[in-house]
């Protein structure tokens, strides 16, 4: 007889899914030269670049661990599309910023069935597009056969990649061609489908932070901590308290934010 909780604990769910998987460049030798500070406002403004483009193409962000981002989709297209988008944005912020400041990622795609979880997948896509990452460089965005027979060919622009298989006679890996300058290397056509977008420009401290910066466009703030109260934007309202608060008071505003996504 089976066990009581394995018959109340929630069936798997199983999905059929683009995966994107993103890591940094250099990710762990930068951080054994910063401060905790530096490393966290790094991270801070990774999120802030990168998560508004994912949500622009549709994907849901799994989880993030450390400088590492698992996305998914339920469009291959709009996934490559994403990771495209992606490059060219960072790639951007590149091109104005100093060799300390720079972010650079590699991203992988694969695509299959996985099991759904709460807060995390699991299956052989998740692990090809793991395996895949390896074989990817800083700017790049690779893709594995099955992405590359589902997608639209005719919205991605696409090259083989010249490395071995990641499973022989299985498993192919293919590349999303760079077809622009360096500034934007996929050519920003993507990224043009998303509007304009802000690049951040507050001292963001931690990802909590980042919370505050993802409601602003949506909602108007009208109680902060710190004792203020206003009817402005939530932008300008932010930038005005961020210069006087602490960090208990970012903490606090995180759950503010997420009080205030609840309510859209």
């Amino acid at each position: 007889m089976k066990n009581v909780v394995e018959l109340l604990r929630p069936a798997q769910r199983t999905q059929n899914l683009a995966i994107l998987l993103s890591d940094m460049k250099g990710f762990t030798a930068r951080t054994s030269q910063q401060t905790r500070e530096e490393n966290a406002r790094m991270l801070a403004f990774h999120d802030a670049l990168l998560l508004p483009v994912i949500r622009g193409f549709g994907g849901r962000k799994v989880k993030s661990i450390g400088d590492a981002l698992l996305v998914t989709f339920r469009s291959p297209t709009d996934c490559v599309l994403c990771g495209m988008a992606m490059q060219d944005r960072l790639a951007s912020w590149n091109a104005r910023r100093g060799p300390q400041e720079k972010i650079e990622v590699r991203i992988a795609i694969s695509l299959g069935e996985v099991r759904v979880d709460a807060d995390d997948v699991t299956g052989d896509p998740v692990q090809l597009a793991l395996r895949a990452s390896a074989f990817a460089d800083a700017g790049e965005v690779v893709l594995t056969e099955s992405v590359y027979l589902a997608m639209n060919k005719s919205e991605v622009p696409t090259e083989p990649f010249p490395v071995r298989e990641l499973r022989v006679g299985e498993t192919r890996l293919h590349r999303a061609r760079m077809i622009g300058p360096r500034e934007l290397p996929y050519d920003g056509r993507a990224l043009q489908r998303l509007g304009k977008l802000r690049d951040p420009r507050l001292p963001l401290a931690t990802r909590a932070a980042v919370d505050i910066v993802d409601v602003a466009s949506a909602v108007t703030i009208t109680r902060i901590p710190c004792g203020r109260s206003s009817s402005a934007s939530a932008e300008a309202v932010i930038a005005e308290w961020y210069a006087t608060c602490t960090t208990k008071h970012l903490l606090l505003a995180a759950v503010a934010a997420a009080q205030a996504r609840a309510e859209l």
